[in-house]
């Protein structure tokens, strides 16, 4: 300390004159004034421009000139500082040698100092924040290590650091939100319960869109199932009803038809009597023919035909010994069943005025029209030969 206080008594010792520059400032200065002022009343034309240009070049020597000069006067004004700035920096490095050796040395010792402040702080902290997941780096700062911060107001930062994290991750816990461990992942990575609040509550309103979307949608489904089902409703009472007007009108049909029948019976009982007394009368009279007609005894018997009338509407007429049925039993349009089908009648072959059967007997049956079909029917299911002659 004493060689310090001893250096610190060393004076630079300056010897210097003041230095002062003179010239002829005002008789050059006069003199480029006037000479100058005839180039501001010249104007420039086509015929003097190569002069003009020639005055531009000399003018840029003489400032050249007076340039030069300047620099000339400044370098060797300048001479006797640059010899006493390089001497002075000479000393000043002979002093820096040791400052750089201490000033590392005062470096080192703080830093070492600063780490076991930390050290102690750290430990603090692991005590004070246990059971939290609050990470030391996220209430460290900086100003911890300065020398004018005590480890007391340490301690009472970490404490209210700790307090204020575990009442923040209960508020994060009191929304009870889905997204909770987003928010808190958000919350120990930038330490703001803003942030993590922010998290909640985007994913709230996002949620209530969604589900305000889903329910709409859910509405707009059930709408249309209600739409389609009154249309299936309203198709099926349609149906129902044309339905219902096809058997009114079939169940009119079928009266009308009744009806006229009815009105029809009185008319066909009226011509089937008159068929039928037809019958007996050409059945009368062809018995009397053959009677007539028949040879005596022991002579040689013929075998007239009998001519026979059709019944036409009664279920059975009795001729001779054929049993003839309604026309109904033969005819497919009206019993809707061909001939054969079903039960044969069982009817006996015809026999002969003389109760043989060996002799053939041959009968000329008269009918309508519409009773052919029916007639033939028969005969064939009978199996008896016959011979159709329309006349």
């Amino acid at each position: 300390m004493q060689k310090l206080e001893a250096i610190q008594e060393l004076e630079i010792k300056v010897d210097q004159t003041p230095s002062r520059i003179t010239f002829n400032y005002e008789e050059v200065r006069d003199a480029l004034r006037e000479r100058m002022q005839v180039y501001q009343e010249i104007e420039v034309t086509e015929t003097n421009l190569p002069e003009r240009r020639r005055d531009i070049a000399t003018l840029r020597r003489i400032a050249k000139a007076v340039e030069d000069r300047r620099r000339e006067v400044r370098a060797a004004f300048q001479q006797p500082y640059l010899d006493f700035e390089a001497k002075t920096k000479e000393l000043v490095a002979i002093i820096q040698q040791p400052i750089e050796l201490l000033d590392r040395q005062v470096r080192e010792y703080e830093e070492r100092q600063k780490e076991e402040k930390r050290k102690k702080a750290q430990e603090y902290f692991a005590s004070a924040a246990t059971g939290t997941g609050l990470r030391f780096e996220q209430v460290f700062r900086k100003e911890w290590l300065n020398v004018s911060t005590s480890l007391k107001s340490i301690g009472n930062e970490i404490n209210e650091r700790v307090r204020n994290y575990r009442a923040d991750i209960d508020a994060i816990r009191a929304f009870g939100s889905e997204t909770e461990e987003d928010a808190l992942n958000v919350y120990h990575r930038t330490g703001q319960l803003s942030d993590a609040v922010r998290i909640i509550h985007e994913y709230e309103a996002q949620k209530k869109k969604i589900l305000e979307t889903q329910e709409r949608r859910r509405r707009e489904e059930e709408a249309q199932a209600a739409r389609e089902a009154a249309e299936r409703e309203a198709r099926e009472e349609k149906r129902h009803a044309e339905q219902a007007a096809r058997e009114r009108e079939e169940q009119e049909h079928r009266i009308r038809a009744k009806e006229h029948a009815r009105m029809q019976e009185p008319a066909r009982a009226e011509e089937a009597a008159g068929i039928q007394g037809q019958a007996g009368a050409q059945e009368k009279a062809s018995r009397t023919q053959r009677e007539q007609d028949r040879p005596a005894a022991g002579g040689n018997e013929s075998s007239a035909p009998e001519e026979l009338a059709f019944p036409g509407t009664e279920e059975t007429a009795e001729l001779g010994s054929i049993a003839f049925p309604a026309p109904e039993a033969f005819d497919p349009k009206v019993s809707g069943k061909a001939a054969g089908a079903g039960e044969e009648p069982e009817l006996p072959f015809p026999a002969g005025p003389d109760g043989t059967e060996e002799q053939p007997i041959a009968y000329f049956v008269t009918a309508a029209p519409w009773q052919h079909r029916a007639l033939e029917a028969f005969l064939t299911g009978q199996r008896i030969r016959y011979q159709k002659n329309c006349r």
